[in-house]
């Protein structure tokens, strides 16, 4: 997904969620306190959220803050 930055998500990121820098590439930050199993990444305001399921078939939903990676409570 791609805003001013390039934010991965997907399973085969291995298990780490990131923002890269649209510019040059750079890691803006990393998240890897979310389950392995990601889908359908959105923004919204200032955050990147984010759909999980666990691999006992909890799906969650993530609000991660866009400029830190940090997750919302």
């Amino acid at each position: 997904m791609v805003d001013d930055d390039l934010y991965l998500t997907e399973a085969w990121t291995g298990g780490t969620a990131f923002a890269l820098a649209a510019d040059d590439g750079t890691e803006q930050w990393s998240n890897s306190d979310l389950p392995p199993m990601r889908w359908a990444p959105a923004l919204h305001e200032n955050r990147l959220i984010v759909i999980t399921r666990t691999e006992e078939n909890v799906v969650r939903l993530h609000a991660l803050d866009r400029t830190t990676g940090d997750m919302d409570v």
